[in-house]
């Protein structure tokens, strides 16, 4: 399982990405995988999940298939802790 973290540096939730990545690492002891749109990487991963707003947190499994995600609005932590968990 994957939590991806799909971002803008050029908006104005850079303050918000910045919060909910330190709360993530803070409550599970990882990183959380974080790509900018921006970039080829970024570019290529919204292009496969066709993702078109930003910021846009996922959970994939090992093989890719996506389980949840959440488009435009960060989740509340404590919703991608508990489908983290219940995978």
């Amino acid at each position: 399982m994957k939590t991806t973290l799909l971002y803008s540096t050029n908006s104005d939730n850079q303050a918000a990405v910045a919060e909910f990545e330190r709360r993530y690492l803070q409550e599970t002891g990882k990183e959380i995988l974080k790509y900018d749109k921006d970039t080829v990487e970024g570019a290529a991963i919204a292009a496969l999940y066709d993702i078109l707003s930003f910021p846009s947190l996922f959970i994939t499994r090992d093989d890719g298939t996506l389980i949840q995600l959440w488009n435009t609005d960060l989740p509340q932590l404590s919703e991608v802790l508990y489908m983290e968990r219940s995978i």
